[in-house]
């Protein structure tokens, strides 16, 4: 298999956000990347039940820090995340007809979902640009959420946004993003799935999602393997900051991967009325 030379997070950022994404793909899958698989997958079980708690037939997903629409192709598509990568492998990125090949490629696998809306925000416009000519999105919107609120589009769009799923942002940019986001989403008080990174402190994130008065649950009885460690250097940096943190390192990091929970954030009066255990979805504790 033909890999980038990703060793640390620098090396994923300057493959972000390029016209073609397969310098990106190819990174992330040399380390075995599995967050995009392990969130939808859960998304799609939860689906049943968060329809009936929002009383709506179309569910509105906005994904997060999509990227190049990893998560918009899994869950608009009949493919599975070894598949979607083993396609960015095979395909060479010097071809001049590749974007035509991958619109073919999705096409032909693309899935009827009449129930499902995915949006795609992200601040790197070429990523973007590259996952709507796909259609992995149904609608994308390119904003920093850090240094200015959401646009009066992406405003209007929020207030038929139903969950809103990230998995891979840097953690730094969360608090203020999602503050921003519930604020202008009205009566529409997205749901939020999300990941936890050992080596981020969750601190400021669960500080405001309280006071937006909302619960954070985590979704899953065990730790999930997240990624490979880039290198012996990120492993002995990831160690070294969750350590730092109060983690335990021989939890979250072991078998070259770091460890994450899924996490779950909703407004408390929903977690309240609307528990997830008797739909057969695995919570296993609030998060203070």
């Amino acid at each position: 298999m033909t890999t980038s030379p990703i060793q640390n997070r620098e090396d994923f950022a300057q493959v972000y956000n390029l016209s073609d994404p397969r310098p990106y793909f190819r990174g992330v899958s040399s380390v075995d990347y599995q967050m995009p698989a392990v969130a939808c997958d859960f998304l799609l079980k939860m689906a049943g039940h968060l329809r009936t708690a929002k009383g709506k037939e179309v569910l509105t997903v906005l994904d997060f820090a999509g990227g190049y629409g990893i998560n918009g192709a899994l869950l608009t598509h009949h493919i599975s995340l070894a598949e979607f990568f083993a396609w960015y492998d095979s395909t060479p990125a010097d071809d001049s007809d590749v974007q035509a090949a991958d619109r073919a490629y999705f096409s032909a696998r693309r899935r009827e979902r009449p129930d499902l809306e995915v949006l795609g925000l992200d601040i790197a416009e070429c990523a973007m640009a590259y996952a709507a000519r796909l259609k992995f999105y149904g609608n994308t919107f390119v904003e920093n959420l850090v240094e200015q609120p959401p646009s009066p589009r992406l405003t209007a769009a929020m207030e038929r946004v139903d969950v809103i799923m990230e998995t891979g942002a840097l953690g730094l940019t969360l608090p203020m993003a999602l503050q921003r986001l519930i604020e202008v989403s009205g009566n529409a008080a997205p749901w939020v799935l999300m990941t936890s990174r050992p080596d981020l402190d969750d601190g400021p994130l669960i500080k405001v999602l309280s006071q937006l008065d909302y619960v954070v649950e985590t979704c899953t009885a065990e730790p999930v393997a997240y990624r490979k460690f880039a290198s012996a250097g990120e492993r002995a940096e990831v160690r070294a900051k969750t350590a730092a943190l109060g983690g335990n390192p021989a939890v979250a990091l072991k078998n070259d991967y770091f460890w994450v929970d899924l996490l779950l954030a909703r407004p408390a009066h929903v977690a309240t009325c609307w528990p997830l255990t008797p739909y057969g979805l695995r919570v296993k504790k609030p998060i203070a």
